[in-house]
């Protein structure tokens, strides 16, 4: 039961996202990248920073405010990272979970045609022709619909039935 509601879901959210729904989450990839290149330029900011103390080109409460800022930075940019990479990794289990629900409605539409081309074959067409015949027998005939009606009472008795 519960992979019906698992499948509904998935169906539902693919439904609202439309084609667009792997472009949102490589969307979300390259915002993880984009990240890292942030954390990256601010990392290389706070070694310039450091650098700059060593050399003497900035003082003790400069180099402490800035700090505090460019670490404060980091640490934001470091917990967005993460959080998407949470997404990126849902993103990655949906889309398999995705293609599995796929490949079982394949199936299911396969049995689904077949049973439907089954039931066509065994009792619509046979209908269908049985009725043709009927209307070509009246037209050749002139045969009343009644007159009709105890011929096709009477095939049976004719096959032994």
């Amino acid at each position: 039961m519960s992979n019906r509601k698992e499948y509904q879901l998935i169906m539902q959210l693919k439904a609202e996202l439309g084609n667009d729904f792997r472009n949102h989450f490589s969307v979300a990839g390259n915002a993880v990248k984009d990240l890292q290149n942030d954390i990256s330029k601010f990392k290389k900011q706070q070694s310039e920073l450091d650098k700059s103390l060593k050399l003497g080109e900035i003082d003790t409460d400069t180099f402490t405010a800035k700090s505090a800022v460019i670490t404060a930075e980091i640490d934001r940019l470091s917990q967005r990272q993460k959080e998407l990479a949470t997404l990126e990794n849902w993103q990655r289990k949906n889309s398999e979970a995705l293609k599995a629900a796929g490949a079982d409605f394949a199936k299911t539409t396969a049995v689904v045609a077949a049973a439907g081309a089954a039931f066509y074959k065994g009792f619509i067409e046979p209908a269908a022709d049985y009725e043709s015949e009927m209307s070509n027998l009246a037209a050749i005939t002139g045969a009343t619909k009644d007159e009709l009606q105890q011929m096709a009472d009477g095939i049976p008795r004719m096959r032994g039935g």
